[in-house]
């Protein structure tokens, strides 16, 4: 929300982040696009331990984990 008022490359804190880490590109937006994927997994799993079978565990880890790489490179290819 924060970083919706300006672009990702000319937002204070990525400025901010760039120079105290003495990186050479702005990182913002990754981490923009890793919250986002964070949230839509923590929403996935409830989804899925409630509505289906599965019970917590690697299987469940890694059907997640699938869904939100699956989810960040359609949305890669296609915008």
């Amino acid at each position: 929300m924060v970083g919706g008022d300006d672009t990702y490359a000319e937002f204070p804190l990525s400025s901010w982040m760039q120079d105290f880490l003495n990186l050479d590109l702005n990182h913002y937006d990754r981490l923009g696009h890793f919250a986002q994927e964070c949230v839509q997994t923590i929403f996935r799993k409830e989804i899925l331990l409630r509505q289906s079978p599965l019970s917590p565990g690697k299987r469940t880890f890694s059907l997640l984990t699938s869904m939100s790489l699956a989810s960040s490179t359609s949305y890669e290819m296609f915008n």
